[in-house]
Protein backbone atom coordinates (compact mmCIF):
# COMPACT_ATOMS: atom_id res chain seq x y z
CA UNK A 1 0.00 0.00 0.00
CA UNK A 2 1.36 3.52 -0.75
CA UNK A 3 1.08 6.42 1.32
CA UNK A 4 0.18 8.46 -1.36
CA UNK A 5 -2.79 6.84 -1.92
CA UNK A 6 -4.41 7.47 2.01
CA UNK A 7 -5.67 11.00 2.26
CA UNK A 8 -3.89 12.93 4.88
CA UNK A 9 -5.61 12.88 7.62
CA UNK A 10 -8.84 10.62 7.04
CA UNK A 11 -9.10 6.60 6.40
CA UNK A 12 -11.38 3.82 6.17
CA UNK A 13 -11.00 0.50 8.34
CA UNK A 14 -12.30 -2.67 7.90
CA UNK A 15 -12.36 -5.45 10.78
CA UNK A 16 -12.43 -9.23 9.77
CA UNK A 17 -15.42 -9.63 11.57
CA UNK A 18 -18.51 -7.45 13.16
CA UNK A 19 -17.59 -5.46 15.98
CA UNK A 20 -20.07 -6.93 18.83
CA UNK A 21 -20.51 -3.62 21.17
CA UNK A 22 -19.79 -0.59 21.87
CA UNK A 23 -16.48 -1.73 23.93
CA UNK A 24 -15.18 -3.58 20.69
CA UNK A 25 -15.52 -0.22 19.07
CA UNK A 26 -13.77 2.06 21.45
CA UNK A 27 -10.68 -0.85 21.93
CA UNK A 28 -10.24 -0.47 18.17
CA UNK A 29 -10.48 3.27 18.15
CA UNK A 30 -7.94 3.34 21.31
CA UNK A 31 -5.53 0.90 18.79
CA UNK A 32 -5.45 3.20 16.44
CA UNK A 33 -5.20 6.41 18.99
CA UNK A 34 -1.70 5.04 20.11
CA UNK A 35 -0.44 6.52 16.49
CA UNK A 36 -1.26 9.89 17.44
CA UNK A 37 -4.45 11.95 18.66
CA UNK A 38 -7.89 11.20 17.06
CA UNK A 39 -9.80 13.71 15.94
CA UNK A 40 -12.95 11.76 14.94
CA UNK A 41 -13.75 8.02 14.76
CA UNK A 42 -16.92 6.92 13.58
CA UNK A 43 -17.91 2.87 13.15
CA UNK A 44 -21.01 1.92 10.80
CA UNK A 45 -23.98 0.45 12.18
CA UNK A 46 -26.77 -1.27 10.05
CA UNK A 47 -29.62 1.12 9.30
CA UNK A 48 -32.46 -1.39 10.39
CA UNK A 49 -31.18 -3.12 13.58
CA UNK A 50 -28.34 -0.50 14.35
CA UNK A 51 -25.85 -2.97 15.12
CA UNK A 52 -21.92 -2.52 14.56
CA UNK A 53 -20.95 -3.55 11.17
CA UNK A 54 -17.24 -4.50 10.29
CA UNK A 55 -16.18 -1.01 9.16
CA UNK A 56 -15.63 2.84 10.02
CA UNK A 57 -13.29 5.68 9.32
CA UNK A 58 -10.81 7.58 11.79
CA UNK A 59 -9.91 10.41 11.78
CA UNK A 60 -6.42 11.95 12.49
CA UNK A 61 -5.28 15.38 14.03
CA UNK A 62 -2.04 15.12 11.85
CA UNK A 63 -1.31 13.77 8.57
CA UNK A 64 1.85 12.23 10.33
CA UNK A 65 -0.21 10.25 12.20
CA UNK A 66 -1.74 8.66 9.62
CA UNK A 67 1.39 8.20 7.84
CA UNK A 68 2.55 6.49 11.05
CA UNK A 69 -0.53 4.24 11.54
CA UNK A 70 0.36 3.42 8.04
CA UNK A 71 3.92 2.67 7.76
CA UNK A 72 3.91 0.73 11.09
CA UNK A 73 0.88 -1.66 10.57
CA UNK A 74 1.44 -2.13 7.14
CA UNK A 75 -1.66 -1.25 6.73
CA UNK A 76 -3.05 -4.35 9.28
CA UNK A 77 -3.96 -4.05 13.12
CA UNK A 78 -4.34 -7.37 14.69
CA UNK A 79 -6.23 -7.07 17.53
CA UNK A 80 -7.43 -9.55 20.33
CA UNK A 81 -8.89 -8.52 23.85
CA UNK A 82 -11.58 -7.32 23.93
CA UNK A 83 -13.02 -9.98 20.82
CA UNK A 84 -13.28 -13.68 21.71
CA UNK A 85 -11.29 -14.27 18.70
CA UNK A 86 -8.51 -12.35 17.36
CA UNK A 87 -9.26 -10.09 14.25
CA UNK A 88 -7.40 -8.43 11.68
CA UNK A 89 -8.32 -4.58 11.00
CA UNK A 90 -7.60 -3.38 7.45
CA UNK A 91 -6.75 0.22 6.40
CA UNK A 92 -7.77 0.95 3.17
CA UNK A 93 -7.69 4.24 1.35
CA UNK A 94 -10.41 6.95 0.62
CA UNK A 95 -11.64 8.25 -2.19
CA UNK A 96 -9.04 11.60 -3.09
CA UNK A 97 -11.01 14.82 -4.19
CA UNK A 98 -10.02 17.95 -5.78
CA UNK A 99 -11.78 20.68 -3.23
CA UNK A 100 -9.32 23.22 -4.86
CA UNK A 101 -11.73 26.16 -5.73
CA UNK A 102 -8.89 28.04 -7.27
CA UNK A 103 -8.23 26.16 -10.32
CA UNK A 104 -9.88 27.05 -13.55
CA UNK A 105 -11.01 23.70 -14.95
CA UNK A 106 -12.30 25.28 -18.04
CA UNK A 107 -8.70 26.97 -18.72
Amino acid sequence: MSLTTISPVRFFFRASQSIPSVTHARAIAKEFNRFGELLEYKFIRCPETHAYLNYGFVTFKDKEHTIKAISETGGFLKMSAPFEQPIDVKLEKTSMRNNNPSKDKSK
